[in-house]
């Protein structure tokens, strides 16, 4: 699984070492302008085959445009 980490996620998330040795997580601060919006991430996302990892309800109208994983 490729995981695009959204602007929300707190940097223990990304840096925690997961067992999953086909999990690759990068930061939409590396792969994309900080400025990026989130059409633009979903775009991004689904050219790329990423999920979006996100606390931003925006996204639940976005999962259509791209895989989606939504934490509270």
């Amino acid at each position: 699984m490729r995981l695009l980490c959204d602007q929300n996620v707190a940097r223990r998330y990304i840096d925690a070492r997961i067992e999953a040795p086909d999990l690759r997580a990068v930061t939409v601060r590396d792969a994309l302008d900080p400025r990026a919006t989130d059409p633009d991430i979903a775009a991004y996302a689904r050219e790329n085959e990423y999920v979006v990892l996100t606390a931003d309800e925006d996204f639940f109208e976005l999962s259509e445009r791209c895989g989606c994983l939504y934490f509270h």
